[in-house]
């Protein structure tokens, strides 16, 4: 009888294990193709891979303008708000890793404002940097839902989105 407890219970371990490795192999999966499609884990209102960029039309700090012609190959564009702490989070870690292609950076701000100021100073030696309102037609065009909001696209085609860094660990990004 002891042999035959003692197999019963080796068996029942085996088998919980088994659920176990089964359960994190799905939940694993799940998140493969979250990637594959282009969306990061658990931020669906993202811009979604393959998403084509409609029209629109916004001028640059230096009076230049920037539309849907300027996202011809490789680029990445952000979207930022004064104030926003997840918006300071993401532009320090653009600081620190900057981008390896074009950047333009559209920023939702007072320009007379110290923090417009200081994101407009951190993110100009990136690229191009154009202040915005949250309904300008840029906002619209990309369908962005909540700053910050990072896009890598590729003529104009998003090809993948993210509102924190960690979204885009593991991404390839895009190379001029």
């Amino acid at each position: 009888m002891t042999v035959l407890t003692t197999a019963v219970v080796l068996l029942a371990v085996v088998t919980a294990l088994h659920v176990l490795l089964t359960f994190g192999l799905v939940t694993r999966i799940r998140e493969l193709q979250q990637q594959v499609a282009g969306m990061p884990a658990k931020d669906p209102d993202l811009p979604r891979f393959g998403q084509v960029v409609a029209p629109f039309s916004v001028t640059d700090l230096d009076g230049d303008p920037i539309s849907e012609a300027d996202l011809a190959g490789p680029v990445q564009v952000g979207f930022f708000a004064a104030g926003c702490a997840p918006c300071t989070t993401m532009s320090d870690w653009l600081a620190k890793e900057p981008p390896a292609t074009r950047f333009i950076a559209l920023i939702d701000g007072d320009p007379a404002a110290d923090n417009t100021k200081r994101l407009i100073a951190k993110l100009s030696p990136l690229g191009r940097v154009a202040l915005i309102d949250p309904e300008h037609t840029s906002v619209l065009a990309f369908a962005i839902t909540s700053f910050p909001t990072l896009l890598h696209l590729d003529s104009g085609v998003v090809t993948a989105s993210g509102s924190r860094p960690s979204h885009f660990t593991g991404t390839p990004l895009p190379v001029a």
